[in-house]
């Protein structure tokens, strides 16, 4: 029987389309059921994700798959590295095994292939045990990974008691990344301490593109804006690839840039709703789908705007450093789901700037 992986979302449809002008039909969009078969025709279909759906053709647990051109171009499997968000159950897949192991002895796992959301704890947790992992990094098809034998789950039975540690958290990337982007967009200059520039080699790559001058020391990085950004196309992808946290940021600086920018966001759907403000300061920008076309302005002007989530109201923050005369950013308590007192950080980097409630 061959399987097909089809995308679920908004490509599902043309995709049944597509199916059914070749005389397939077998296709339920409305069943809750991701694993669906057509006998008569010799087909099964599992409903997966669009980023995944590559993965599963790659590591042989669907012979064909139907995805979005933008996938296909954009996705880089070896840059592949889905965001945690940090919520629900985290579910180790073992793939496969190239040495007889036992569960009961973790010791004799020499060497895995892990299906996993999570990869950085997935790794970890490996690692700590003395076991090579090679990670199948998925966005979150897991529970299909069982069944269409891509993976053989187990389970990470909890212990009664954890030992102490000493744990240092990383610093935040996105909000060094913020401070950066405020210095590119004014012309200015600031040096960010305690950032991991490990963490930040794409958008630090990108910063450079437009024109900044980005000089890194240890654990310093200093970004110095130029006299105007220069245009740059910018593609969201999971870690370490560019961060869809920093796009709305970017967004506000190549509005002001010498030329035609465009940024594809892969990640998350409706994530342009901070360009229709960005609009109203004067930026030119079109956004339909996944992909927003920015023409660089020479300048922005002051205005009422309003944030609409948590990076969006960091990019009208960085538009209104940059604009001329005053502007007002309401519905800011999104900004503090992310960042620190930021307006106290910006104004002691020499920004006019006050929380008025």
């Amino acid at each position: 029987m061959l399987t097909l992986a089809l995308p679920k979302g908004r490509l599902l449809d043309p995709a049944i389309t597509l199916l059914a002008e070749l005389g397939i039909r077998g296709i339920d969009p409305d069943s809750r059921r991701l694993l669906q078969a057509d006998d008569a025709a010799g087909l099964r279909f599992i409903l997966l994700k669009p980023a995944d759906v590559p993965t599963y053709v790659e590591y042989g647990a669907a012979d064909l798959g139907i995805v979005g051109k933008d996938i296909l171009l954009e996705q880089q499997p070896d840059v592949y590295e889905p965001v945690d968000l940090g919520f629900g159950f985290c579910w180790l897949v073992v793939a496969e095994t190239r040495e007889l192991w036992e569960r009961d002895d973790p010791a004799k796992w020499s060497w895995v292939r892990v299906a996993t959301k999570y990869p950085r704890l997935t790794e970890y947790y490996f690692s700590e045990r003395g076991i090579q992992v090679e990670m199948v990094r998925l966005d979150g098809s897991i529970e299909l990974a069982p069944l269409v034998g891509l993976a053989e789950r187990i389970e990470i039975a909890g212990v009664p008691e954890l030992g102490g540690a000493r744990h240092r958290v990383i610093p935040d990337r996105i909000e060094a990344g913020t401070l950066l982007v405020a210095a590119a967009i004014t012309g200015g200059d600031v040096t960010v301490v305690g950032a991991d520039p490990r963490h930040m080699s794409a958008m630090l790559s990108k910063l450079e593109e437009c024109g900044a001058a980005v000089t890194v020391t240890d654990d310093r990085i200093r970004c110095q804006g130029p006299a105007r950004p220069k245009a740059a196309d910018i593609i969201t992808s999971p870690f370490p690839g560019f961060p869809t946290d920093m796009q709305a940021q970017f967004m506000a600086m190549l509005g002001l840039a010498d030329g035609i920018s465009k940024i594809t966001e892969t990640i998350f759907e409706n994530r342009f709703m901070h360009a229709a403000e960005l609009s109203r300061m004067g930026a030119r920008i079109e956004a339909e789908g996944s992909i927003a076309v920015v023409r660089g302005v020479r300048y922005y002007q002051g205005a009422p705007v309003m944030a609409t989530d948590l990076r969006a109201s960091a990019s009208l923050v960085l538009a209104g450093l940059a604009a001329r005369g005053g502007t007002e950013v309401s519905r800011v308590y999104h900004l503090d789901r992310g960042y620190e007192r930021l307006e106290v950080k910006l104004r002691a980097l020499g920004a006019i700037i006050d929380r008025v409630k």
